[in-house]
């Protein structure tokens, strides 16, 4: 992909693509996962944030307060994430602080299902995607490099699975729809008119926001961006983890900084 196809990436019409229906995980002769600790199942939460995405360049000459919990929020207006810190260690993050979830670890995606459970979707050293939900571990593919999941408003589940090539597709009906490549990660969220809002951060590190408005830059130096909405909602939050193991959690009233040694993020409500 040459770098004039970069600045413009091909995710026009996204709206017209989806297709809201059930994934079938694909088969596995041996779905053994590696370990990992299964925390307890909490229930979504109802929110009313409003954000903006400026001025994330001025992070980078703010005070650095890794492995702490820096918001005084109620756990019932916070959401739910999993922040990928360095060497493979898996957290989620609440409310009430950090917990452990899984090592080895390159990638991960979280999502309420309509139920109100925890699904997580990750991601191990040598591409392995697993997907975690009831207690239950459940093989989905190889070669990934990173994968998120996020249900519509009718409930349905859709996947967006970005492979070891830097491939990105969309999983519904057991079908794969090709979106577009030199992808490093991909969040999708849907607003409650059911509206999907795509960020994209590419293999150069450039961040892409798409939607049924279009496509446009937003900034460079990452890793990976996540965004969600809260029910009811049309203002997003977001997490941002930048190539120097920022990791930013940005919501209504500004950003937050929670960690240094940040490799990946995700975020759901």
């Amino acid at each position: 992909m040459n770098a004039r196809r970069r600045a413009q990436p091909r995710l026009e019409n996204l709206e017209n693509r989806l297709v809201m229906s059930s994934w079938t995980a694909v088969p596995h002769p041996d779905p053994t996962p590696p370990p990992r600790e299964v925390a307890s199942i909490e229930t979504p939460r109802l929110f009313e944030p409003a954000i903006t995405l400026r001025s994330l360049a001025e992070l980078r000459h703010e005070q650095l307060h890794p492995h702490r919990h820096p918001i005084a929020m109620a756990s019932s207006t916070f959401p739910t994430s999993l922040v990928l810190l360095q060497g493979g260690l898996l957290y989620r993050y609440q409310a009430s602080g950090f917990s452990f979830v899984a090592n080895n670890v390159i990638a991960a995606g979280i999502a309420f299902a309509p139920s109100g459970e925890e699904i997580d979707l990750i991601v191990y050293r040598g591409g392995n995607l697993f997907q975690y939900a009831g207690g239950k571990a459940t093989f989905i593919s190889s070669d990934v490099r990173s994968a998120s999941l996020v249900f519509n408003t009718s409930g349905v589940g859709i996947y967006d699975i970005v492979f070891s090539n830097g491939a990105l597709f969309q999983f519904y009906e057991g079908k794969a729809q090709f979106l577009t490549d030199n992808v490093r990660s991909a969040s999708l969220a849907l607003t409650p008119s059911n509206s999907p809002v795509y960020l994209i951060v590419f293999t150069n590190g450039s961040l892409y926001q798409s939607s049924a408005a279009g496509t446009r830059y937003i900034t460079s130096g990452l890793t990976s961006a996540s965004i969600a909405y809260p029910s009811g909602s049309f203002s997003p939050w977001f997490m941002f983890v930048f190539n120097d193991g920022l990791l930013v959690f940005q919501r209504p009233t500004g950003y937050v900084i929670i960690s240094n040694q940040g490799l990946w993020a995700s975020l759901t409500f």
